[in-house]
Parts: structure tokens; sequence; C-alpha cells
């Protein structure tokens, strides 16, 4: 991931936490809540996620893949 990738990540994370909407998303509290939990774990690939953060991952380039009921990041 780049850098300019990772400052927008970033910038559109704060947006959710301070309440405000990113077109295209409807995420709820717990998703913003795993969404920054993934983020911040991107390392240790996080082995559950669920359909609305995979849509942020797959926006921004996070590479994700079917696992169960979920997904996991690459």
């Amino acid at each position: 991931m780049t850098k300019k990738q990772h400052d927008k990540i970033n910038n559109d994370v704060n947006k959710l936490l301070n309440g405000e909407k990113i077109k295209g998303f409807n995420l709820s509290v717990y998703d913003i809540r795993e969404l920054v939990n993934v983020l911040e774990n991107l390392k240790n690939k996080p082995e559950f996620i669920n359909s609305n953060v995979k849509k942020f991952c797959d926006k921004y380039g996070i590479k994700v893949c079917k696992c169960g009921i979920g997904w996991k990041v690459l």
C-alpha cells in the first residue's frame, strides 16, 4: 500500500469516526469499529470481516478472500 493510499484510508476512517458519511458506504457503528480493527491489524491478517467492511477494503485495494460466511484479509 502506498503512502497516498494509506493517507486516503486514514482520512476516510477519520470522517467515519467523526460521524460524517462517505459516499457509497452505509456503515453502522459496529462496521466502523470492525473496520478500524482490521486496519490496525493488517499485518496480523484478520480472519473475519463482514460484507460492509469488505466493500470498503475492495474500494481501497485491500485484498480479501472468501472464508466461511465472511472474508479474511490476504
